[in-house]
């Protein structure tokens, strides 16, 4: 693990990074065409690992610097990721949703993760049971609050929007919700703290074998959910099928529902993730999973610009050059590809240059000073003249 970098989980982020531009080049299909449901499908992955890893990396950053120097730079990344990056994302969603709205009403997976490192340093002493029950609190608490909050205030609904994607005040405008996202990297936080030996000790057998029992346990419990309705509803009396307690009921266990994040697509989609990462780690066979571990990482060592990119391009150039508005699918495929390519050249020169050093807003540059001076008082005091 060079760097502090753990490789199988830079090519899950990368691969995470993949599904994103995938999900969003199907904007611009027919949304009654089979490519619009199987993209939308698979590429929900994406989001709860996206959070998930991000979660396991700053916790092993954490366990394994024990310094305010880590700490600070997770800070620094995260106030860069709120206050700058937020800016450069969804810029094609200016012209139709209003400044204010597009400023202070709108969440992307930059935004939770920019929240969720910010928190990070105060948590990461707690113990993995402890930060493992946090996350799934989180995620679990969140939904009731989303699917029956109905915020009466300007104030409140851009909270609802923002903090839980409301499902009364949902707009285009919300593509992650902030708390159970958060849920989500905090249970990364707690994953990467149960493995820490392992990943210390760089086991990646045991690693792999770990995270698969878990993705898997995941997965089945979620489909266990879907089924046990779609079997046992028929035996619920009339009126109670078709009451908003069943509805209620229903949307949990189904694991589609993405706005807000259901319990079942959390546990479904994130253990698909981990799922993804154990494989990454048992990395066999060799020559099949080795070529995507190397090159899949090269663009998750760079993911936050990748994203920033894959926006501006997906978006922001086609309503630029006008065709936005095309309906032909082989074009879209074919510059979905280019993007992606485009991305993994991106990301060669990115570490290249080691561009991931610049998303700063200046506190690892300040702290860095003052631990100078503080370094630097004692000596120059231990050269001054005794006092008489």
């Amino acid at each position: 693990m060079k760097s502090g970098r753990i490789e199988p989980i830079d090519a899950a982020r990368g691969c995470a990074m993949i599904l994103v531009c995938l999900s969003h080049v199907r904007y611009h299909f027919d949304e009654e065409s089979s490519l619009y449901f199987l993209l939308t499908t698979v590429t929900r992955i994406a989001t709860p690992t996206f959070l998930l890893l991000s979660g396991f990396v700053a916790g092993y950053l954490l366990r394994t610097n024990l310094d305010r120097k880590t700490a600070v730079t997770l800070v620094d990344r995260g106030l860069f990721l709120l206050l700058v990056a937020h800016l450069f994302h969804g810029l094609a969603e200016v012209p139709v949703a209003g400044l204010f709205d597009w400023m202070f009403a709108r969440a992307s997976i930059p935004d939770a993760i920019g929240v969720a490192l910010c928190i990070a340093p105060l948590l990461w002493r707690m113990s993995t049971r402890m930060l493992l029950a946090l996350g799934a609190t989180l995620c679990v608490v969140s939904w009731p609050i989303a699917m029956l909050w109905v915020p009466q205030h300007d104030w409140s609904i851009v909270l609802g929007r923002v903090l839980f994607n409301a499902r009364s005040v949902h707009t285009a405008l919300i593509d992650v919700s902030v708390v159970p996202y958060l849920g989500m990297f905090l249970l990364g936080m707690g994953l990467s703290a149960h493995l820490h030996r392992a990943l210390l000790e760089v086991d990646h057998a045991a690693i792999a074998t770990r995270l698969s029992r878990l993705g898997a346990i995941a997965v089945a419990a979620a489909l266990a959910g879907l089924t046990a309705w779609h079997f046992g509803r028929g035996f619920l009396p009339a009126g109670i099928q078709e009451s908003a307690d069943a509805d209620f009921v229903r949307h949990t266990l189904d694991p589609r529902v993405k706005y807000p994040p259901s319990p079942a697509y959390l546990l479904f989609y994130g253990g698909a993730g981990l799922l993804m990462a154990a494989t990454f780690f048992f990395g066999k066979p060799k020559a099949a999973i080795g070529p995507i571990v190397r090159h899949g990482a090269v663009i998750g060592r760079a993911s936050l610009m990748c994203f920033v990119l894959q926006d501006l391009l997906l978006f922001v150039v086609p309503l630029i050059l006008g065709f936005h508005l095309l309906k032909f699918d082989p074009f879209w495929i074919a510059y979905v590809v280019f993007v992606i390519a485009g991305l993994y050249v991106a990301a060669t020169l990115w570490g290249g240059i080691r561009g991931n050093r610049f998303f700063t807003i200046g506190l690892r540059a300040l702290y860095r000073r003052q631990a100078a001076r503080s370094q630097q008082l004692p000596a120059l005091r231990a050269g001054e003249p005794a006092a008489r």
